[in-house]
């Protein structure tokens, strides 16, 4: 068990001098709640294909990576047209529902330990032309919606089903979106039948306090443009109405930069206050966050580190201006990053992995290689949960720095602090950045920390792919290479604290994170799940759960293997990551063997190490053979 103490992060401008940057321990801190842990995604297909898509190796590999991130990085999923995957008919005029496509995804979404954004948005297919029904009706929505929460409650329990992000219809004013075309009468009256089904649902389930239901995820241009997301915050403004979203959704983007996405979040908090003041106190959401709008244009700082700071720099902008200057009770912040990407823009859509299809293999397969918008979300994880005010000097508003705290034992400590250094939106900058920490009244607990490091010349797969010639199907020895700079790198440490000031150099754009343990009595858990996916021959993804890892402190996962080739002298397990990782994640390939066996095939098991190399048990052992 640990006290989690800090987290900083730092964007800079100016070079003309070093930033210092003064922390102290001993002042109480404000909460501070993870509302970034969230992704989304749209099939990428028709209507009819959606289930083709979702249903994919390439989405459930790209979700098994998602899960994969540590301490519940990512933990929310929201996701388009998911009422698509539902089959209906009628049986003596009653509605009949086929769950089976839905529930193969959403078992899979749970088995990686996420959770669905469950937008209730699409239309169910039909099993034959005579088993129509009409979506424009309460009882129609009513009885949709009280079926999914009702049999998903009984498939999975109320306890996990609560965690779910229930939301209407994503933006319903525009007409690739709403294609029912609601009138404002039929869009209320559909946002008031899903309230009152999932309400009665999970009163129906023995289960008690709300499911989240939100809305109307809009984004909020003038009203004759977008009269349905007005409409709706006008009616839940309505004096003795109770408003049907237990969180207000709504989508501001930044049209190209960082800044932007909290400045117009913030305008529009404003305008909506100032003529719906019954809505202050309602939770929001803005679960589209992202720099730019169209996930699928092809833009370079899209595959490097520059949009990985911008996507820290969004966080510390959220949590500073609106939930501590205006103590706005901000629920969620997602980045819509969770798509697949498509030949030739394998890095520089909006998406977390780069997806490349190898078609020039029998069978074909798919590889994805980590980007630092992924990379970024593991080192987040890392933020305590009581947030603590810094001082930095010299004055500069192109700094910024968050240090944050978590407390869960008196008489240990974890200690993180995190920088950004973060050149202006998307232009690169090749200046360096030195800067000073300075932590007063560090705990007297035996110390170490570890300094990792996001930046452009380290931790740049896109810069190693292109450097070999960009290839449509790289080979191994390049993916290897690639994957050689996916995650962040461990500058120094671990180290023992000596003095109360650590410095370091960093070039533009980079992310750092300091992260500073005492040493504790508490034994680590246990690694939990250990699965191997396979992807080709000689190559299987290793993917296991860190629910039972009771600290933030670890050197790395010690990943072991132990093959069953019969001509293999090696009887004992030897680890096969030689690169440490953090992340709950490893792809084994084995490389310049052409013979037809399968080096992969054997046993498999997982630990983790922590900053004192003290291990955990290994997790459970698990074989793997191709069949």
């Amino acid at each position: 068990m640990h006290i989690y103490y800090i987290l900083g992060v730092l964007i800079i401008y100016n070079f003309n001098n070093f930033t210092s940057i003064e922390i102290g321990f001993r002042e109480s801190g404000l909460p501070l709640k993870h509302f970034w842990q969230s992704t989304g995604l749209c099939p990428l297909c028709a209507a009819n294909k959606t289930r083709e898509f979702l249903l994919s190796n390439d989405e459930k590999l790209n979700l098994r990576h998602i899960g994969a991130l540590p301490n519940n990085s990512i933990k929310h999923v929201r996701i388009h047209w998911l009422l698509n995957l539902i089959c209906i008919r009628h049986l003596n005029g009653e509605p009949v529902y086929n769950f089976t496509y839905l529930d193969d995804f959403l078992d899979w979404i749970r088995q990686e330990n996420l959770v669905p954004g469950f937008e209730l948005m699409g239309l169910p297919q039909t099993d034959d032309e005579n088993s129509y029904y009409d979506p424009y009706t309460y009882d129609f929505w009513y009885n949709i919606t009280f079926a999914i929460a009702n049999r998903y409650i009984d498939r999975y329990g109320a306890r996990y089903v609560k965690k779910w992000r229930f939301e209407s219809w994503n933006e319903p004013d525009l007409r690739n979106y709403n294609i029912l075309n609601f009138t404002l009468s039929q869009y209320l009256s559909y946002i008031e039948a899903c309230e009152v089904a999932l309400r009665a649902a999970f009163r129906a389930g023995g289960a008690q306090g709300k499911l989240k239901f939100g809305g109307p995820a809009g984004l909020f241009k003038s009203i004759g443009k977008h009269p349905l997301c007005w409409g709706s915050l006008e009616m839940c403004n309505l004096k003795g109405r109770s408003c049907p979203f237990q969180y207000i959704s709504f989508h501001k983007k930044g049209n190209g930069s960082a800044n932007a996405v909290s400045h117009d979040s913030i305008q529009l908090l404003n305008i909506l206050y100032s003529k719906f003041p019954n809505l202050k106190g309602i939770p929001v959401s803005n679960d589209e966050a992202d720099v730019l709008s169209n996930w699928s244009r092809s833009l370079d700082w899209r595959g490097d580190v520059r949009y990985a700071a911008m996507i820290a720099k969004i966080v510390i902008d959220f949590y500073k201006e609106l939930v501590v200057k205006m103590e706005i009770p901000v629920q969620l912040l997602s980045f819509d990053n969770g798509f697949l990407n498509y030949n030739p823009y394998f890095f520089t859509q909006r998406t977390l992995l780069a997806r490349f299809q190898m078609n020039n293999t029998n069978p074909t397969h798919i590889q994805f290689i980590r980007k630092p918008a992924y990379s970024v979300m593991g080192l987040l994880s890392l933020l305590g949960d009581e947030y603590l005010k810094e001082n930095v000097t010299p004055p500069d508003p192109f700094v910024q720095f968050l240090a944050t705290r978590s407390i869960r034992n008196k008489n240990e400590s974890h200690l993180i602090s995190l920088l950004i250094t973060y050149v202006n939106d998307e232009r690169e900058d090749k200046n360096v950045k030195e800067i000073r920490v300075n932590f007063n009244n560090l705990p007297n607990n035996e110390c170490k920390y570890v300094i990792y490091v996001l930046d452009n010349k380290i931790t740049n797969p896109f810069l190693s792919w292109r450097k070999h010639g960009s290839p449509v199907f790289p080979a191994m020895k390049l993916r290897n290479l690639m994957r050689h700079c996916e995650e962040p790198y461990r500058l120094e440490g671990p180290r023992s604290i000596l003095n109360l000031t650590l410095q370091m150099n960093l070039a533009l754009p980079s992310v750092a994170l300091i992260n500073i343990c005492s040493r504790t009595s508490q034994p680590l858990g246990r690694v939990t799940r250990l699965v191997a996916h396979n992807i080709t021959r000689n190559e299987v993804l290793l993917v296991w759960k860190d629910s039972k890892i009771r600290s933030k402190c670890i050197l790395t996962y010690e990943v072991e293997f132990r093959p069953q080739v019969e001509s293999c002298n090696r009887t004992k397990f030897r680890r096969i990551n030689h690169r440490d990782t953090i992340f709950l994640s490893y792809h084994h390939a084995v490389e310049g063997n052409n013979s037809v066996e399968e080096w992969t095939q054997g046993w498999y098991r997982v630990r983790a190490v922590d900053y004192w190399n003290v291990p955990g048990r290994y997790s459970k052992v698990i074989r793997y053979s191709v069949k």
